[in-house]
Order: C-alpha cells, then structure tokens, then sequence
C-alpha cells in the first residue's frame, strides 16, 4: 500500500511547491531589500510613463528633462493604468516586470516540459523521474539566478522583451507540430508575441519570427510548413503593427526618429570597424557564462554529453537553434551589456537543467543541483540584503524616505521640482509630475513647495534628505516660497 504523501503525483507537487517556495522567499527579499530605483535609467522610464497619465503624450513621451523616449512605450502602457488608479509608486512601476517575471517562470516549465517529454525517463532522487526533475530545474536555475531576479523588479522593459520572445519561440513549436487546420490558435500567440516584442524594445523581435521559419525546414524538414504559421496574415499584420510607433513619431517629429531612434540607438549599436563585433564576438559566451552562474558551470558537461551530429533530432535542438540566432546581433553590433543578454537565460536554464540529469551517469549533478537551490537562495538573499549596488549606496531608500515625507507636507499645495538629477533621481515621477525641462525662476502668486539641492532664497527649508550618492553626495531640500519670490536658480 502506498501511502498518500508517498504517491508519485504528491511527491512532484511537493518538490514544485519547494522550488517555487525557494523561489517566493528570494523574489520576495529582492522585492524587500533597498531600492535600486536610481539605477539603469529607470528614473526616464518612469518620467515617460507619468507624462502619459499626468500629460497624456501617448505617442511620444518625454523624460523629466524634456528629452523624447527612445524606446517603444508597451512598458509605460501596462504600468500607466497602475499609476492612475493607485498613485506613482514604486510597485505601480514596476508591477508589469514583475508579472513578466512570473509569467516566464510558468513558460519555461511548459518548454522544459515538452522537451523532455521526448527524452527517456527514469526514475531519479526522492521518486520523482527524470523529466519531472529536469522540468523543475530549469524553472529553478531561472527563478534562482542574479539576472532574472534583478529584472523582475525594475521599471524597465527588459522583463517584458524577454517573455515576449521567448513567448514567440514556443508559439513557433506549438503550431508547427500541428495540422495546419488546428495551428491557428498557436500562428496568432506567434504574430501577437512578435508584435508585443517590438512594442517593448524594437527590432529583436525578428528573432523569433525568423526562428519560426527555419524550424519549419531544419526540424520540420519542409519549408511549406510554415504555412502552419499563416505567414500570409502574420506578416503584414506584424509589420502594421511594429511600424506603428515610430510611424507615428515621424510624424510627430520626423527629427527625433532620423536622429536620435535610427541614427543614435539604432546606428550608434555598429560603431567602428565592420569587422569589430566579429573580433570581439568571444565577449559573447563569457557574458551568458558570467551572468547566469552559478547554473551555467553545466554548459560544460552539456557541451561534453550533447549529440552534436544528431542535434536537429535532439529536443534541445529546437533551443539551440534559437540561442544561436539571438547570438547574430551581438556579434553584429559592437556595443554589449550585461542586461542586453538576458533574452538568453530562458533557454539556457533548460540546457543546464539537461545537463544536470542527463549528461552525467549516476545522479552526480541532480543530487548536487538540488543541494545547490537552496545554497544559491541564501546566497541571493544575502546579496541583495547587503552586498548589491544599492544595498551599498541607499540613494534608492534615500529618495523614496524623502518622496514619502514630502507628499505628507506638501498635501494639497502645488510642487515644483528645480533643476536636480534626473537621470539618476525619479523624484518627479515619483511625485507625479512631469516638467519637460521646464524651471520656473519666480513662484506663482499663491507660493509653492520646491525641491532643490539648495533652498531658494528667503524660502523656509521644511524637509532635508540624507546626503545621495548618487547625486554626489548632496541633499534634497523641501522649501516654502512665498509667491513672487525667487524660484529656481
């Protein structure tokens, strides 16, 4: 007789439980530990999305410095109705990266979960098979590495990217291993993640879509497959729709897309000699290697284990073929960060979770894979607590004591923010308002609230921050001044 907590679906529900507890507990202390608000230009991010609500600029927002976006606004679209129900806040901005997070979480479990469904699967540690522990770690090596976790709460589009691409490449799998009559549903997810992709961070989403065509021949092994995909509509469809944000920046200012979208961020990408990012595409496997460990020691293993002359049979080949194309525009282009590379991690932690079970003979690298999740948690934990950047500054924690206490002081009255900061400092946005630049020298008729590094003339200071590194170490004051008197300086 077998007892209850012993059966076999008891068992992997409780090792998901763990893993995803392992993970809460983690996401939890990342969303808990001192902000890092100041930091990756979060604090245009959110400027645009406040001059949406407070301004309504749809189309082309500007940062607190008046600056254009240079981005497509789908980030700012999804925190926007956040902010307008609830008030600028630091969840309310950050809440969509934070869904992506979890929604991707969910994804990889599904892409693990039909890739080795095709592996044999025998039993492993603590009754579970195989399959089921591969499916499991590759949702824990994602939920429990530095990248990911530093994504999942930020006011910053990356999160969002990565679900839609790697939402494009399952889609792609999905419909091409159907009929073309039952592939419909699946072409839709395909074209409508495509899209989503472009309207988070631009011409990347290609990716996927060209995966979905070579897939058709390489593991298909027939082009006209890819009619399951219906092209035919998906193709314009896309494009309208991609097209449509800097479409209508053109026509808002035909300057800001020739010079600063194409010629600034899209051009400045190939600097240099043409031949520089293929000199240095070497950069490119230390950067997934660095960022995802300690989970990316398995590509070793992998790369020893993996059936090279056999990999479009492979379940994995799918996946490697996807890595290698997102690997084109990196080594295209000469500029390369850190975070550029997360679109990578999905996949990769369904390779590493492979190689934990099936590279090795003998459960070595299960049993020191599990043993390695809750090492790596605590580790994580005590990182983001007092080791990370902004555990180590507080500009973050700083700013948002000093936001806080202002909105109680100066509830009801009108603010204004003089110049400060803004790239680093959100403090506008977080205040809900949005200047364009704009800093008026004298206060109006009735008085108002200013925030300044240094107090207006003749103006009573009411509130003063903690000095902020990332300002150099200045104050913010919050002074009263009276109407007609002088402002900003």
């Amino acid at each position: 007789m077998t007892l209850p907590w012993r059966h076999p679906r008891r068992r992997y529900f409780a090792a998901a439980v763990a893993v995803g507890m392992l993970i809460g507990l983690v996401l939890a202390i990342r969303i808990l530990s001192p902000s890092d608000i100041v930091s990756r230009d979060q604090s245009r991010t959110v400027s645009y999305t406040i001059d949406i609500v407070a301004n309504g600029n749809f189309i082309l927002a500007a940062d607190a410095d008046g600056f254009p976006a240079t981005k497509p606004p789908l980030v700012n679209y999804l925190s926007a109705p956040l902010v307008k129900l609830f008030g600028p806040a630091v969840w309310s901005f950050m809440l969509p990266s934070l869904t992506a997070f979890l929604a991707l979480l969910v994804l990889i479990f599904f892409i693990a979960r039909d890739a080795f469904a095709r592996l044999p699967s025998h039993p492993a540690s603590f009754g579970l098979t195989q399959s089921e522990w591969a499916a499991l770690l590759a949702v824990g090596f994602y939920g429990l590495s530095p990248m990911a976790l530093r994504l999942a709460f930020v006011a910053r589009p990356d999160m969002i990217l990565v679900l839609f691409l790697t939402l494009g490449f399952y889609a792609a799998n999905r419909a091409l291993a159907l009929p073309l009559a039952k592939s419909g549903g699946w072409a839709a997810v395909f074209w409508l993640a495509a899209c989503l992709a472009a309207w988070a961070k631009g011409p990347i989403a290609v990716i996927p879509v060209g995966y979905g065509f070579l897939a058709a021949q390489l593991f298909r092994g027939d082009w006209r497959l890819s009619d399951r995909l219906y092209p035919a509509i998906g193709i314009p469809l896309s494009l309208a729709a991609g097209l449509a944000w800097p479409v209508a920046v053109y026509a808002i200012d035909p300057d800001h897309l020739r010079h600063v979208l194409l010629g600034e961020e899209l051009g400045g990408q190939f600097e240099g000699p043409w031949y520089s990012g293929i000199v240095s595409a070497w950069e490119v496997p230390f950067f997934v290697v660095s960022r995802f460990m300690p989970w990316s020691l398995l590509l070793i293993p992998a790369a020893l284990a993996f059936p090279w002359r056999q990999w479009r049979r492979h379940p994995l080949g799918p996946s490697l073929l996807y890595l290698a194309l997102l690997t084109i525009p990196f080594i295209v282009v000469v500029s390369r960060r850190g975070d550029r590379f997360a679109p990578y991690f999905p996949l990769v932690a369904v390779l590493c979770a492979w190689a934990a079970v099936y590279a090795w003979r003998g459960e070595a690298l299960l049993r020191g894979s599990l043993a390695a999740l809750p090492l790596a948690a605590a580790g994580l934990a005590i990182y983001f607590l007092w080791f990370s950047d902004q555990a180590k500054d507080l500009s973050g924690p700083y700013l948002l004591d000093f936001v806080r206490q202002a909105r109680t002081i100066t509830a009801g009255h009108p603010v204004v923010a003089c110049k400060i900061d803004n790239r680093s400092l959100a403090l506008q946005a977080l205040l809900g308002i949005n200047q364009h630049g704009r800093y008026p020298e004298q206060a109006p008729a009735g008085g108002t609230w200013a925030i300044s590094y240094r107090p207006p003339p003749g103006s009573r200071t009411r509130l003063q921050s903690a000095p902020l590194p990332a300002a150099g170490g200045q104050r913010l004051q919050l002074s009263w001044v009276e109407g007609g008197n002088r402002l900003c300086r």
